[in-house]
Parts: structure tokens; C-alpha cells; sequence
């Protein structure tokens, strides 16, 4: 059987990679290596799964119950294995988040890569798909046309387009009738108006709340936060970009809040901050917040940064500490989905059969990976779904012959 795999990303490595054991592959990649983006996940050290147990998983994966049946025949121990037995062992870090012992990236991608490469077309772009009646007879690309018994369509989403994934995929099947859902940045950075004059700060480990216009929590997370030029990012603010956007569709701007203090009750901090009178209140909260964040809030609420703990009221003292604790960041913006890691949105999923990621419109044609309506949040989630879709795909594919 011939098949063509388009995209070489981790989904359509891992389903190319299934696939050329029994069976005659291409894989199709526009760029001239494969892997672009998997090399710069996890800044380089590729969180490439997460270790928590089904049911969980699914939970932080939008529209994650589409995953089930995959998940029963590849999960994440299975993934686990994979690269165990390819000689790339893993380890568990932080809320079972899986890296290569090594931290390298290139590890992970060494896996696929030797074999890959001898099946590969790079520079490849595909253009169209070639149909008739309703069953794919292959693909169009710039310089001419291939065939193929199967085609699968791994293209990813609109992120990181410098990286090869700009949405043409998406384009190619729309046009064909596919229906594609609305597509929207996840994991991006966002943009506030107000001067903040904080560029360059981190706050290490913040609970931060978005709220809508009733000042309702939407979402919340804990995690860095770090200050920008145009307002704010880091892994907390990241999370929180895909609600912030959609609250963006029906409000003019959104509320951010964030717990500057932690591991203190109000009351508990305000007797922490009267028991020392004779202190500077910038030295105390020193203790607790960086300087320049320090100085920020105080001038924000007007306290002369010089002031001793005894000059203020307990009254000025309690505002300050509601301020600390509740401190606020108006959103105005997210940033532009070329921009994001994740693309949220894409093919249907009412357009793919769960058990096998066969398109329901057209025969012989599957779609895996970031291409579909599917992503999850930051921790080894996205690279799961991909892998997952890419290997139960290649398992179908290979099943159906047996069948047909």
C-alpha cells in the first residue's frame, strides 16, 4: 500500500515512522528538515509528554474526550516506552511532566530522523489533494502530482508559521469542503495599554485569576509571570491567553488578577507587616516581592517609598495589603496567533472518526495532530495528542488493508 504522509511533525513523524515498516511511505515536508518545531519545545529540552493517568489527561485537553478511544491503544506510558526502547530514556519532572534525560530536544527528534530521512521529500509543498468521487487518489504539489492508495494530513496549525505550519493545510481542505472551526492563538503572550514600567521583571510562582466584566473567575492558574514591553507573559499568563481571548470577543478589555503574596492570609500578612514599626515598609516588602515591583505598587498607591511602618494608619496598611493581593492588570489584547505556540481551533472534529482518524467525508483520507479542533494546556499535552493521533492513525491505516 502507498501512502503519503503530509507534514513532518511529530504527528506525521510518528505516524511515517509506524507506517514504512510494512508499507510504501513519502513523506512530505515543505522544509528542508524535519521536526522545526519539536526542536524548540520546552526552550529546547521537549516536554514530550505528561505522565498522568488517562482520565486526567483528558481533562486538560480541549475537546479531550475525542481522545478516548485513541488513548486506550497509545497513552502516555506507552509513549514512555516508545522512547525507552528507541535508546532516548525519559524522566519525570514537575506535575509529571516527561523530558529526555539528556534535556535535549535533538534526542527525541534523533529518534525518527535517520529512518525518516530516507523517505522523505523536503521542500515539498503540497497545494491541493487530488479527488475523485468522493476518495483521495493522492496529492498536488508545486511541481507535479503524486499518488497514493492512503494520503494523511499532519500540516499543525497556524503557530509558528517562520516554522512551516501557516494554516495551508487548513486552506487546502476547506476548500474542499472540509469544515474548519474558527482559529485562534493558545499560549500567546498578552497586551495591555496601561504603563506598567515593568519590562524585564519575573514574579516567581503567582497565582493569577481572569474575570469577566461581573468580576466572575473564569480561570486561574499559578505559575511565573513576567512583564513585558507590551504587558505581560511567562507560563502563568500563558494559560491564561485562551480565556482571555475569548472573553476579548464580548468585552472591550479583561480583568487579570494576581496574588502578589502568597502563602499569607490578609490578616496573617498585616500582623507580619505592624509587628515591625520602626522598618521601612520598601524593606519589609522587600522580603517578600522584588524591589522594583515593591516601589511600582507603592507609588500606584501613592506611599511615599520611604515611609516607616509606623507613619501609615492600619486602615492604609489594610488597603495596601488588598492592593498586594488582589493586584490588577486591565487586557486589552492578545497576541497575534502567528505569534502563539498553539493554534486552538481547525478540522472539526464531527469531520474525523475517533477510532481511527479517518476523514468522514472523503475515503482514504485521515487527519492527525494540531490540524484538528483539539489542543491542551502547557505541559506535555499538545505533543501527546500528536503522537497519540499519529500512531493510532498508522495502526488503522495499516488494519484497514487487512479488511479491505
Amino acid at each position: 500500500m502507498k501512502i503519503i504522509v503530509v507534514g513532518g511533525g511529530p504527528a506525521g513523524m510518528m505516524a511515517a515512522y509506524q507506517l514504512m515498516k510494512d508499507h510504501e511511505v513519502i513523506l512530505l515536508e515543505r522544509n528542508n528538515s524535519l521536526g522545526k518545531k519539536l526542536l524548540v519545545t520546552g526552550n529546547g529540552r521537549c516536554n514530550i509528554t505528561n505522565n498522568k493517568p488517562t482520565k486526567e489527561l483528558i481533562k486538560r485537553i480541549h475537546h479531550g474526550k475525542f481522545l478516548f478511544s485513541a488513548l486506550s491503544k497509545f497513552h502516555p506510558q506507552a509513549i514512555i516506552s516508545f522512547f525507552n526502547e528507541n535508546g532516548v530514556p525519559l524522566k519525570e519532572e514537575d506535575n509529571q511532566r516527561m523530558f529526555p534525560e539528556s534535556d535535549k530536544a535533538v534526542d527525541i527528534l534523533k529518534v525518527f530522523e535517520e529512518e525518516l530521512n530516507k523517505i522523505t521529500k523536503f521542500n515539498t509543498k503540497v497545494i491541493d489533494l487530488l479527488i475523485e468521487n468522493d476518495e483521495i487518489k493522492g496529492v498536488i504539489t508545486e511541481t507535479g502530482t503524486i499518488l497514493a492508495d492512503r494520503v494523511i494530513m499532519a500540516t499543525g496549525g497556524v503557530s509558528y508559521g517562520a516554522l512551516g505550519s501557516d494554516g495551508l493545510g487548513h486552506e487546502i481542505l476547506q476548500k474542499h469542503g472540509v469544515e474548519i472551526t474558527d482559529l485562534y492563538p493558545v499560549e500567546t503572550s498578552l497586551i495591555s495599554r496601561e504603563p506598567l514600567d515593568l519590562q524585564g521583571l519575573t514574579l516567581k510562582n503567582k497565582k493569577v485569576m481572569v474575570k469577566d466584566n461581573h468580576q466572575k473567575v473564569v480561570y486561574s492558574t499559578t505559575g511565573d509571570v513576567l512583564f513585558t514591553h507590551f504587558g505581560l507573559s511567562g507560563p502563568a499568563i500563558m494559560l491564561c491567553s485562551e480565556h482571555v481571548h475569548h472573553l476579548l470577543k464580548v468585552q472591550e478589555s479583561v480583568s487579570l488578577e494576581c496574588a502578589l503574596i502568597s502563602h499569607y492570609t490578609q490578616e496573617a500578612f498585616f500582623t507580619q507587616i505592624v509587628s515591625q514599626p520602626a522598618k521601612k515598609l520598601t524593606n519589609v516588602l522587600s522580603f517578600y516581592l522584588p524591589k522594583r515591583m515593591v516601589s511600582f505598587v507603592l507609588n500606584l498607591q501613592g506611599i511615599d517609598e520611604n515611609a516607616l511602618v509606623r507613619e501609615l494608619s492600619h486602615k492604609r496598611v489594610r488597603q495596601l495589603i488588598e492592593a498586594l493581593f488582589h493586584f490588577k492588570v486591565e487586557i486589552h489584547e492578545v497576541m497575534d496567533i502567528k505569534k502563539a505556540i498553539v493554534t486552538g481551533g481547525g478540522v472539526s472534529l464531527d469531520e474525523v472518526n475517533p477510532q481511527n482518524f479517518a476523514s468522514k467525508r472523503f475515503k482514504n483520507l485521515f487527519m492527525i495532530g494540531e490540524l484538528l479542533d483539539l489542543h491542551g494546556e502547557m505541559g506535555g499535552y499538545n505533543l501527546t495528542l500528536a503522537l497519540v493521533s499519529g500512531y493510532v492513525c498508522a495502526r488503522e491505516v495499516s488494519a484497514s488493508q487487512l479488511t479491505n
